[in-house]
């Protein structure tokens, strides 16, 4: 997901908080959960975490593919 994250940036075909999202995914888990796991115990709301940020996705893949099919009609 850094990757897509990377390509997504570049590419600008988002615009807004979307582009960041899938950056977010591939960041997430360096920053919030491998830190737990390194400490000995990984923590259960950092992986809840990393849910909700696929779940932040999802809802950003809607409102752009949404805003598209706006821009499309008018």
């Amino acid at each position: 997901m850094l990757l897509v994250g990377i390509a997504t940036l570049m590419e600008r075909r988002w615009s807004g908080w979307q582009r960041f999202t899938p950056l977010l995914i591939g960041v997430y888990p360096f920053v919030a959960m491998f830190p737990f796991v390194v400490l000995g115990s990984p923590n259960t709301v950092a992986i809840a975490g990393w849910g909700a940020c696929w779940a932040l996705l999802g809802f950003a893949m809607r409102t752009v593919r949404d805003m598209s099919a706006v821009q499309a009609t008018h």
